[in-house]
């Protein structure tokens, strides 16, 4: 029997959210703005079930870990929410570093942040939540009793 797993809700979820506003989009009638919103929180719910399904171990997941995938998805919502609130209807806006606002929300906030952050909470949380030392003991042992059977290393 399968487990309830909270990456699998959070893909089925945004999955749904964005075929949602995919349809919204392709019926007859004035544009609303709801779609573009649904898209962002999908997107946000499909980021944090991909990073929790990716990183499945059988004993579950530590919480810091989950905690990092939250924290990533939420990092995006938030630049998602600041692009769209920060874009006008007649597309006049101001200017941040050298881009318009819209763009720097997406470049600083929805690029950099992510790029420096995850790959620093991965050095810090590897030996606990990547390779504990139990596992490393057991790869270890498993290594040992391959080499004590005369059996070829790669």
């Amino acid at each position: 029997m399968m487990r309830p797993s909270l990456g699998l809700a959070s893909l089925t979820a945004g999955t749904l959210t964005v075929a949602a506003a995919y349809i919204a989009v392709l019926l007859p009638g004035p544009a609303t703005a709801w779609p573009a919103w649904s898209v962002a929180l999908g997107t946000c719910l499909l980021l944090f079930g991909f990073l929790d399904l990716g990183a499945g171990r059988r004993d579950g997941r530590p919480l810091a870990v989950r905690l990092v995938f939250a924290g990533t998805a939420i990092w995006v919502a938030v630049g998602f929410l600041g692009i769209l609130w920060s874009t006008p209807a007649d597309l006049e806006t101001p200017f941040v570093w050298g881009l318009p606002l819209p763009a720097a929300w997406m470049i600083y906030v929805l690029g950099i942040g992510p790029a420096l952050f995850l790959p620093l909470a991965w050095v810090v949380l590897f030996r606990s939540a990547t390779l504990p030392d139990d596992a490393l003991d057991r790869l270890r042992a498993a290594k040992r009793a391959h080499e004590a059977a005369g059996e070829d290393t790669p």
